[in-house]
Formats: C-alpha cells, structure tokens, sequence
C-alpha cells in the first residue's frame, strides 16, 4: 500500500467517525444548541482535529447561529467545512533570512516527526533558505538511517552521531556547524516520548538548554 493510500485511508476513517457522531447528534438533540456545540467540540477532538481548531470551529458555528439564526444541520455543516478549510490554507514559513531558527521536533512514537522534518526542509529549501537537520533520536539506530535518507533525498545536510549518543551533545554540534554555514533553518528531530516518562523529558529539558544558550 502506498503511502497515499495510507493517508487516505486514515481520512476516511476520520471523515466516517465525524460524520457518524453528527448524524447522531442531529438525531439526539434535533437542533444544534449549546449542549450539541459541546458535544460537536468533543467529536472533532476526539477525531484528533486539535484542541485549538476544534474549539475555534465551534466558536465559528457559534457565531454564525448567533448572526444568522440558522442551527440546521445544514447550516452548521457549512459553517464547519469553512471553518475548516480557511484553516487548511497554505502559509509560508516563519523565518528570517540570514537568523538561525529551530525547530524542535517533539511528540509521542509514530506521529511523523521524522518525514515531517523532511517535509519543512523540502519546503524551506524550496524558498530558498539554508537548511540543516539534526538526528537527535539516538536511541534507534534506524532513526538516524532514516533522517540521512532523507537528508540525501531533499539534499539537506544532516548532523549526526552514533546510536546512543547524548542527544543534547549532537544538537550542540548541529548549532555550532549551522552557525559557520549560515544556516537559516535547523530542524531538530527527535526521539518519541510520553510526557510521563521523567527520565525522556529531562533529556529533552537539557536539549532546550543547550538551545537556549548556544542560539538563544
């Protein structure tokens, strides 16, 4: 399967549960009134929207009852997908030409982080910034394979140690190399974490400090 079709699968899914909860929804309450709004809100969070768009489309259709008057399914629909697709528009990169910027990728096991560095550093190459990545996931020898293949794809340079290294150190190296090419962009991969894992996050602690004084 490829990985368009894994992508539209998961939308499918997604779109299936959402549409599933309105119908019921529409069926429980007839009318969309505040209880189904919160209800509606925890749907979309629960369908892993993101709490800040979630609450901003509820806040959304909440409006335009109030303007309009209309809490039909249909009008709350409407109000939703536009909601939603204004937020789907693209928008270019914060950055600032000739300063250093970070981004830290952070977050749990298989969320992406890796192919999503890829991704930023395709896209601030393609506006013409100077692009490094870090491979600070130095638990899993295959993560730091990962990030070179992908580092040779989008012919981005990629600063990395071995397996078990400090990560904190490779970060350290990354700034020092990204600071004497002139790099605008370095984009910091991670390892997956839970925030339960105290040991996890004070490694991530110690390499926000070493952002904070060798970039700050």
């Amino acid at each position: 399967m490829s990985v368009f079709e894994k992508f539209k699968r998961g939308l499918t899914k997604t779109r299936d549960f959402v549409s599933a909860q309105f119908n019921r929804l529409a069926a429980e309450f007839g009318h969309f009134d505040d209880d189904m709004l919160d209800e509606l809100e925890m749907t979309l969070i629960q369908a892993d929207c993101g709490i800040t768009a979630s609450t901003e489309s509820i806040e959304a259709i909440r409006e335009h009852i109030r303007n309009t008057g209309d809490d039909s399914q249909a009008g709350v629909i409407g109000a939703l997908h536009e909601t939603l697709s204004s937020m789907l528009t693209e928008r270019k990169l914060t950055l600032e030409r000739g300063r250093l910027t970070i981004y830290l990728m952070v977050g749990v096991n298989g969320t992406g982080k890796t192919t999503t560095s890829a991704k930023l550093a395709q896209r601030a190459k393609r506006e013409q910034f100077r692009v490094m990545m870090a491979a600070a996931d130095t638990f899993r020898a295959a993560a730091i394979d990962q990030l070179k293949v992908w580092g040779e794809r989008t012919q981005t340079a990629v600063i990395a140690h071995d397996m078990g290294s400090d990560p904190a150190a490779v970060v350290f190296d990354a700034i020092q190399s990204a600071k004497a090419r002139g790099t605008e962009l370095l984009i910091v991969d991670t390892a997956g974490r839970l925030h339960t894992k105290k040991n996890l996050m004070d490694e991530l602690a110690k390499i926000r400090r070493v952002i904070d004084r060798e970039a700050p």
